[in-house]
């Protein structure tokens, strides 16, 4: 099988992803695969909590395999380290959105696959001109 073939279905979209797997996308959610980075392969998943990091300007796919369902134990938008997303200025490491960690929760929990958006325009700019990225940890529940 080719990675990043797409097969359609009646109500779904299969996309043979980066890991090897199928993962089927609702239909409303196939507006977004023009666009679409590869969902998630866990990113960096230590004692069932994944952790992924979002450069600004991108979007990426959290997925849980069914039946399980994503649980978001916190999403940080700012900059909190100089070496991470080094793609821009990084000038301070204490900015963090205060509204990241609830919009990341109600858009995202409990659903088995959501796209999240590193982008000020949805969190707000807590450091003008510095390089932002979002911060996602989550488990699968």
């Amino acid at each position: 099988m080719m990675r990043g073939l797409f097969y359609i279905c009646f109500f779904c979209i299969s996309v043979a992803d980066n890991c090897g797997k199928t993962v089927s996308i609702q239909e409303d959610i196939l507006h977004s695969l023009v666009s679409m980075q590869r969902p998630s392969c866990g990113g960096n998943t230590k004692f069932g909590l994944t952790s992924v990091i979002v450069c600004h300007g991108i979007s990426v796919y959290l997925r849980c395999t069914y039946p399980f369902k994503i649980n978001i134990k916190a999403a940080v938008y700012g900059r909190l380290d100089k070496s991470i997303c080094p793609e821009g200025p990084a000038g301070t490491t204490s900015c963090k959105s205060k509204t990241s960690d609830a919009k990341i929760k109600a858009q995202c929990n409990g659903k088995e696959i959501c796209r999240v958006n590193a982008d000020a325009r949805l969190y707000g700019d807590p450091c003008f001109g510095i390089y932002k990225y979002l911060d996602v940890k989550y488990t699968c529940f």
